[in-house]
C-alpha cells in the first residue's frame, strides 16, 4: 500500500463501487471531465449518497470535506489514490473527530507505516468516487446531517449521568437513569454472544483501553450489556457496581470535550 499525503492518512479499501449506480450516466473517461454533468451536481449527489449509506455522516465536525484528485498538504479531505483505494487525510482534526470517523466506518485507528491508519472490519461500507467526479467537488457535511449527530445526542445523554454514578447510591436509586441513558445504544443485528469472547471485548475490559474507546466500541459494549441483561438479569447492576458504567459515561464525556 503506497503512502499518502503528509499528515494522518486513512486508507479505505474499496470492496464495491458504492456510488456506481448513482453516476452510471456520467462520463467514464478522465478526458471527458469538462463535459456537462447531469443534475444533481457531483457535490450534492455524493453528499446524498454518503449520507444515505452512513448514519451520522460527518468527516470533520464543523468543517467541510473536499474531494480532490491530488493531495494538498495540510488540507483535510478525501483523495483518490493511484492504486484504486481512497486515502482520507485527517490532518488538523481532533481525536473526537477521528473517533467519529472510526465509528462511521466501523473501524479503529492503529499504527501504520509510522502514521495513523484506519483498519476496517469486513462490515465496513466502502466508498469509491471516480476520478472524474473528484475534480473540484466539495461536500459540506452540514448540508446532510450535522453534527455527527445521533452520536452527539447519545453521548450527551450518557455523559449526563456521570454525577449520579459518582455518588455511590444504590442501584435501585439510579437504575432508571442508567437505563434511560444507555437505551439508545443498541446496535441492530449485532452478534453480541460472539463479540463477548472477542479480543476487542477483552481489550475494553481494561480501564486504560476503555478510556480510548470510540463511539462504535461503546455501542458494542452497551448493546452486549443490555442484551445479556435480558437473559441474565443483573448484568447491568453488576456493571454499575464494578464501576464499568461510570467509566463508560466518563469516556462519553471525554469524547464530547475533545470535539
Amino acid at each position: 500500500m503506497k503512502s499518502g499525503p503528509v499528515g494522518c492518512i486513512v486508507f479505505l479499501r474499496t470492496q464495491q463501487l458504492l456510488l456506481q449506480h448513482a453516476f452510471s450516466n456520467l462520463p467514464h473517461h478522465r478526458e471527458q471531465v469538462d463535459m456537462p454533468l447531469t443534475t444533481p451536481t457531483p457535490s450534492a449527489a455524493i453528499a446524498s449518497a454518503i449520507a444515505g449509506r452512513l448514519p451520522g455522516f460527518a468527516y470533520a465536525q464543523g468543517a467541510e470535506v473536499t474531494i480532490r484528485d491530488t493531495p494538498r498538504h495540510g488540507e483535510p479531505g478525501i483523495y483518490e489514490a493511484r492504486n484504486g483505494e481512497l486515502a482520507l487525510s485527517t490532518q488538523g482534526t481532533t481525536q473526537a473527530q477521528r473517533s467519529f470517523l472510526a465509528d462511521i466506518f466501523q473501524g479503529e485507528f492503529k499504527g501504520y507505516a509510522g502514521q495513523h491508519a484506519l483498519y476496517f472490519t469486513t462490515q465496513c461500507p466502502t466508498l469509491h468516487i471516480p476520478s472524474y467526479l473528484a475534480l473540484s467537488s466539495t461536500v459540506d457535511h452540514k448540508a446532510t446531517s450535522n453534527p455527527a449527530l445521533a452520536d452527539i445526542q447519545r453521548l450527551t445523554k450518557l455523559a449526563g449521568i456521570v454525577p449520579i454514578l459518582s455518588q455511590g447510591k444504590s442501584f435501585a436509586t439510579v437504575e432508571s437513569s442508567i437505563r434511560l441513558a444507555i437505551g439508545g445504544w443498541c446496535k441492530e443485528g449485532f452478534n453480541w454472544p460472539a463479540w463477548i469472547g472477542s479480543d476487542e471485548a477483552t481489550t475494553l475490559r481494561d480501564p486504560d483501553r476503555l478510556d480510548q474507546a470510540t463511539p462504535a466500541q461503546l455501542e458494542k459494549l452497551l448493546t452486549a450489556m443490555q442484551r445479556q441483561d435480558r437473559f441474565a438479569d443483573g448484568t447491568i447492576e453488576t456493571a454499575y457496581s464494578s464501576g464499568l458504567i461510570r467509566r463508560i459515561a466518563q469516556r462519553a464525556a471525554a469524547i464530547l470535550q475533545q470535539s
